[in-house]
């Protein structure tokens, strides 16, 4: 006798029809699917936390026990993802690589990537990887080596790319683009990422959202020389009213910088354009929302990395036409002149061959390399030791540097080359592999638990390296 598969419609974990579930001999053989039949071997069935069987086949959501065999089923396996690009951390910062050591000539592997990727980050919860092109493509990575594009095409990117980032959570991501906020939200027992534009009608977006509360995300939108926040609430998928913003932006202000926030338990956060920053704070526990200027005569270099001192106030890299300067955007923006155009990682800065350990600080560490004229050291992440103190980074010793504004803002078509080390103390490993680029954001990296992977959109060309857990001995 020779059994015949059966349908089992089950609920689905959103309003609509049911999920057809196609079994044979007990066992799952199918889900119906948007006009297909996914097999147990698709790999979209990762991103809804479908329960598996001890040989991995996925089953219903309501399921507990396979029932051909009367086994417990298991929770998926994460894939480890520790950091997501641009904006590393909830935080902003790119403080990604505490714990690993390049000392030891760890092992480096060549690895593939989709055809223009512009940011990677993780989301969901077992955490994924996602990768977004230039051209609204989204896929998720299968493994070390290969990556899943999927069905649903987003708009192309429309902020440029200083401004452009996307905000990851347990339950999905958001961004903005074109004149949409775009909102994933990965659920258990569905196969690929619902996904839902939003429309701000009269307003555009002007800078990359930011989750303020575990619950709450914020996009500011303009219009004219108006901003307000716009605000997402994750539990309840609704928007919510929009939060004013006080006092006006200079006409022409464009799109403001990736946000950046303090490590306050309530953190202020921070979105900073050319000569003016959106600043979202709180005061007796009542959120709060203004547009400041930068000191008079002060202009930010746009995508330049953030300093967050000791203190916990946030500078931004700024020149006039006199000096560079870092500018706090906290209370009153002072400027802090400075020799030369210092790049952050954390509480560090470099110039030329010197490191700064922190803006309060006159101990230096000068390196052994030639570093000056024509040439920078550019942070891309950075790890803190147990005290939150930044220790050690990867950087890249970019030549052809004439201004600096252009390692983050592409001109005129011109390509930098960059060699990849890594410094830890007064040391710096070179890590022998030279990267081309546009900008500091044609560079992607991102972390999971066995390795880091980092290069370059503007080649393809990508590495992976597996690194060994150091503690804390950077």
């Amino acid at each position: 006798m020779v059994s015949e598969e059966t349908h089992w419609p089950l609920p689905s974990p959103v309003p609509g029809p049911e999920l057809d579930w196609v079994f044979h001999d007990q066992r799952v053989v199918g889900l119906r699917w948007n006009g297909e039949v996914l097999t147990p071997e698709d790999p979209r069935f990762m991103l809804g936390a479908f329960p598996v069987s001890e040989t991995g086949a996925p089953f219903p959501v309501q399921f507990r026990y396979d029932p051909a065999t009367g086994g417990e089923l298991k929770s998926p396996p994460s894939s480890g993802q520790l950091a997501s690009y641009p904006g590393y951390e909830r935080d902003g910062f790119p403080a990604i690589l505490s714990g690993v050591s390049f000392r030891s000539s760890p092992e480096k592997l060549r690895v593939t990537m989709p055809a223009g990727a512009i940011c990677v980050f993780c989301a969901g919860a077992p955490s994924r990887l996602f990768c977004l092109t230039s051209h609204g493509n989204l896929s998720f990575r299968l493994n070390e080596t290969s990556w899943v594009e999927l069905s649903r095409r987003l708009a192309p990117p429309t902020l440029p790319s200083h401004a452009f980032g996307v905000c990851a959570f347990a339950q999905g991501f958001a961004m903005a683009l074109g004149n949409s906020a775009v909102i994933g939200r990965l659920v258990p027992g569905l196969p690929e990422p619902l996904i839902t534009p939003h429309d701000f009608g009269d307003c555009v977006p002007c800078g990359t959202p930011a989750l303020i509360e575990d619950d709450i995300i914020v996009f500011p939108v303009a219009r004219g020389t108006s901003v307000k926040l716009a605000r997402y609430q994750i539990a309840t998928g609704k928007w919510l009213d929009d939060m004013i913003v006080e006092g006006q932006r200079a006409p022409g202000g464009g799109a403001f910088d990736v946000p950046v926030q303090n490590l306050s338990r309530i953190p202020d956060t921070f979105w900073c354009g050319e000569t003016d920053y959106l600043v979202l704070t709180s005061a007796f526990d009542r959120r709060e929302a203004h547009i400041r200027s930068l000191s008079a005569g002060m202009r930010a270099v746009r995508g330049a990395p953030r300093l967050r001192d000791e203190r916990e106030t946030i500078y931004v890299l700024a020149s006039s036409d006199a000096h560079y300067a870092f500018v706090n955007l906290a209370g009153r923006p002072v400027p802090i002149p400075l020799d030369g155009p210092h790049l952050s990682a954390g509480e560090g800065r470099y110039i030329g061959r010197y490191y700064y350990p922190s803006l309060w600080s006159d101990e230096i560490t000068a390196f052994q390399i030639e570093a000056g004229a024509e040439r920078a050291l550019v942070p891309l992440a950075y790890g803190r030791n147990e005290r939150g103190r930044t220790e050690s980074a990867l950087l890249v010793l970019a030549d052809g540097v004439s201004e600096v504004d252009a390692l983050f803002s592409p001109r005129d078509g011109k390509i930098f080359s960059g060699s990849l080390y890594w410094h830890a103390g007064a040391q710096l490993h070179q890590l022998n592999i030279t990267l081309r680029f546009r900008s500091r954001y044609d560079i992607i990296l991102y972390r999971d638990a066995g390795g880091l992977v980092v290069g370059t959109a503007l080649t393809g060309d990508f590495y992976r390296f597996r690194l060994p857990s150091a503690g804390t001995d950077q």
